[in-house]
């Protein structure tokens, strides 16, 4: 008989279990493991059958069951538990075993269940611990109001599961005769991580997966090779996710894909991980592999063939950080000491005994996401197989012919790939790669016109984008809601993916897909015309946002940038020496975004390396210099500062613009002052004629700012803290949240000079909740600064030392060096002061503060500028 007629199906609930620590009892009770296992079984097969349900199959020490029942499945759960713990094991052992529920679709493939649901009750299962009864959402609002008056649900809130799904309400289930008290379920929330959202399920390769594990564990340095559509980067995400509990200080992924220069790998790396990129003396290469030192991470560098120069990076952080991992996907390997390379080969296509293999569940599971109806049964099983066998068993491949299940029968596809696809792709490519550019050329020749041009157009986006960037590039495409309705048309066919994260769709292409799309775009048409409407679309995005970078909704448009800094270093890569114009714009807007966010040293080489191009009007040309000379102030080069801004003034007087004047004027004025230099107050004067005759009040804040700054330079402090006040009042009438802050840094500043640092610290403390609150790294590392001398005017020194150790480690890694300028510098704090301190309180507190991170400083540091209250 048919096993499938003994399946329930439509909405059912799933059961997992698994004993805890398998592996130990193995090694505690030897031969006797057998007979305890084989106990195990029986319990678990009298609670399920007791309860209405059918064990699908049992896997060394796991157990995967179905109810049609949610109740049934709860009751069967608090049986087995029950029965394990009343049952008399070998002396010297304890069994315990966790359960996990789900209830969802019970859909068929061949003898097993297949689809979403199935994954997530294996991964509920795989959080909680052993005696512990965790259940989904789905399946809590269906049982709460039917279970008896000794069984209820403890609410454990959201997680995210291993599976990186989003996040799942999870509860766990309290009766009588069963465990309640557990530690936090392991699920990905128990370290920092920043491993994306997937929307599908990770189908099979399990003995890979045990594989790949028992090799990271190992070796420091795994990278996981193959051509694309292999699933290397999906591979690398699961045993990322599986191992992430191993590493107290976070599991990072950095997408290499969109990164053409290896040198930019290491600010990758620093953003990625929570740390900011740039440096003073240091280079962002020198500050990584000195910042993960003594850490334990698991770093996933995703398309490494883009930075194969970078491998040398990976050798030295590994030397560096002895504690930590690094999980590399590349189609050729590192080559470094200490690397272990492994090939991953295709789904396994040959039949299990369910009469299914990896390839079968994945073309049957992405079947079923786009037509629901589908099933596979003894009409296409043979189908079916042929297909993924004619497609090698490559993920990506039988992804992509999966989506026309939506169209056609699976014989039809089979009929159709095999006339299209014999001898598909380049002869000179590996007959794998010939496979995958075969499959995307198949889909890519299903396309109609407007489809195709809209896919190859899409190609040149780095990091994917929000329709309003599609709609205005791919503007030779359909445009409005045509446009939408061929984007959903290429995601159907898997060609482009959707990610809703952050609420606003965002439109991407796996690599592989991309690198053809951009090749048949160089192919069919101008791609030249298609890569400057890029440019000039990111260039005008980010000069909208300006406006916005000193007022109250900055972060916002911080956090708006942040999410398209690929597109704009691709822009930029591509304008050089071709679209100076545009390019210097675009740098120059894009200046205050990298200086805040502690971008500082990709902001000067990327400015200096426009400059140094020919071409380029002269207005744009003197945009760009004036946002050099902000670079090198922010990164303590006053004498470079003072160069670039002496340039920028001389190009605004060409113009005769009055505000460019103005503002050129206090820039260069600011800079002299610092270098104590006498023509500076005549250069306020003339500035401040101008933004009168303007009536500017915003650039009448700068000249107070700048007034205060020069008689503070002075030791006039009593009439600096008036300048600064009424600095403070003009940049509130005019909206400058960034003025405002640097008005209170001043006035702090100047309260702690004078000695008076209790009555200081209120300006300090409204300066570093506002710039905390626009994530505004460079004004934190100051402000942290500020607020570690005012600790040692008070006569708390441990405080003052622990403060310095957070404000010199975010200075480093931000590039901020305006801090250690003389003005700035506090006497007992320095650097090289700190880091030879004897061992002590002194040191011990200065290295607790060095490894906060960003968020704990700032936290810290708003207690107040000692341990008791002010």
């Amino acid at each position: 008989m048919d096993r499938r007629t003994d399946l329930p199906t439509g909405t059912v609930s799933f059961m997992f279990t698994d004993i805890e620590g398998s592996t130990q009892l193995v090694q505690i009770l030897g031969d006797r493991f057998t007979g305890t296992l084989e106990a195990h079984d029986r319990i678990a097969r009298e609670s399920v059958t007791l309860h209405s349900g059918v064990v699908i199959r049992t896997a060394g020490d796991s157990v995967f069951a179905v109810f049609a029942s949610p109740v049934d499945a709860v009751g069967a759960a608090i049986d087995l538990q029950r029965g394990i713990g009343a049952y008399n094991w070998p002396e010297g052992s304890e069994v315990r075993v966790r359960i996990g529920l789900h209830t969802g679709a019970g859909n068929l493939g061949g003898n097993d269940y297949v689809g979403l649901d199935v994954h997530r009750a294996a991964r509920i299962s795989d959080a909680g611990h052993g005696g512990q009864i965790v259940v989904s959402e789905p399946t809590a609002l269906l049982v709460e109001r039917l279970l008896g008056p000794d069984i209820s649900l403890r609410d454990l809130g959201k997680h995210h599961l291993k599976d990186l799904s989003e996040p799942e309400a999870l509860f766990q289930v309290a009766a009588t005769g069963i465990g309640t008290d557990f530690p936090p379920l392991r699920t990905l929330d128990l370290v920092p991580n920043n491993l994306p959202v997937q929307v599908t399920s990770f189908i099979g390769r399990q003995g890979l997966l045990d594989d790949a594990a028992r090799l990271l564990e190992r070796a420091r340095v795994l990278t996981l090779t193959g051509p694309g559509g292999t699933g290397k980067t999906r591979l690398s995400l699961q045993l990322a996710a599986n191992a992430a509990t191993g590493f107290t200080d976070g599991v990072y992924f950095i997408d290499l894909s969109s990164i053409l220069d290896s040198g930019v790998v290491p600010s990758a790396i620093l953003s990625a991980v929570g740390l900011r990129a740039s440096g003073s003396d240091q280079t962002p290469y020198q500050q990584l592999v000195e910042r993960i030192g003594g850490k334990r991470l698991l770093l996933v560098l995703d398309n490494f063939e883009q930075v194969l120069p970078a491998a040398q990076l990976v050798a030295d952080m590994a030397r560096s950080a002895p504690e930590s991992k690094f999980l590399v996907t590349s189609r050729a390997p590192l080559r470094i000491s200490g690397e272990q390379e492994m090939p991953i080969p295709p789904l396994h296509i040959e039949t299990d005994a369910t009469g299914t293999s990896e390839a079968v569940q994945l073309f049957v599971e992405r079947a079923m996401a786009v037509n629901p109806g589908f099933s596979l049964d003894e009409k296409n099983v043979d189908d079916v197989v042929a297909l993924v066998d004619r497609l090698d068993g490559l993920p990506l491949a039988i992804e992509l012919v999966a989506s026309r299940v939506k169209l056609l029968p699976v014989a039809a596809i089979l009929e159709r790939l095999d006339a299209t696809m014999l001898g598909a792709g380049s002869i000179d490519l590996p007959e794998r790669q010939r496979t995958i550019t075969g499959a995307i050329e198949w889909s890519y020749q299903l396309l109609d016109d407007d489809q195709r041009t809209l896919f190859e157009k899409l190609s040149v986006f780095a990091g994917g984008a929000r329709l309003e960037e599609i709609e205005r590039v791919c503007g030779g495409a359909p445009a409005g809601s045509q446009l939408l309705d061929r984007l959903s048309e290429l995601v159907d066919h898997s060609l482009v993916r959707v990610d809703t994260g952050d609420g606003a769709p965002r439109f991407r292409m796996l690599f592989v897909i991309q690198e053809y799309a951009l090749d048949r775009l160089n192919e069919h048409q101008d791609a030249d015309v298609t890569r400057k409407a890029h440019l000039e679309t990111y260039t005008d995005f980010v000069e909208g946002l300006r406006p916005q970078f000193l007022k109250m909704d900055r972060r916002t448009a911080f956090d708006a940038i942040e999410h398209e800094h690929d597109n704009i270093r691709s822009a930029l890569d591509w304008g050089n020496n071709r679209e100076m114009d545009l390019v210097l714009r675009l740098a120059a807007a894009t200046w205050r975004y990298w200086q805040t966010r502690g971008h500082l040293y990709e902001a000067q080489q990327r400015i200096e390396n426009a400059l140094e191009q020919a071409g380029g009007q002269a207005d744009n040309r003197a945009l760009a210099t004036e946002a050099l000379g902000g670079v090198l102030w922010w990164r303590g080069d006053l004498d470079g500062a003072a160069i670039a801004y002496t340039n920028s003034l001389e190009a605004a007087r060409s113009t005769g613009e009055p505000r460019e004047l103005a503002n050129a004027l206090y820039n260069l004025a600011l800079v002299r002052g610092w270098k104590g230099d006498s023509e500076a107050a005549p250069m306020l004067d003339e500035a401040q004629a101008i933004y009168e005759q303007l009536d500017d009040t915003n650039g009448m804040g700068d000249i107070a700012w700048g007034r205060g700054n020069l008689l503070a330079f002075s030791k006039r402090f009593a009439e600096a803290s008036e300048y600064f006040a009424s600095s403070t009042d003009y940049y509130r009438r005019s909206g400058n949240e960034f003025g405002m802050g640097w008005s209170m840094f001043e006035a702090g500043g100047v309260a702690l000079k004078l000695g008076e640092s209790a009555a200081g610290w209120p300006y300090a403390r409204d300066g570093l909740e506002l710039f905390s609150r626009h994530n505004d790294v460079s004004a934190v590392v100051l402000l942290l600064s500020l607020t570690a001398g005012m600790a040692i005017d008070l006569g708390d020194p441990i405080r003052a030392h622990r403060l310095a150790g957070a404000f010199h480690g975010l200075r480093i890694t931000s590039g901020t060096d305006l801090a250690t300028v003389d003005y700035n510098l506090i006497l007992g704090l320095e650097f090289e002061t700190l880091e030879s301190l004897p061992d002590g309180e002194l040191k011990d507190a200065y290295r607790e503060g060095k490894a906060m991170t960003y968020q704990d400083a700032i936290d810290y540091a708003l207690r107040g500028p000692t341990d008791s209250a002010i």
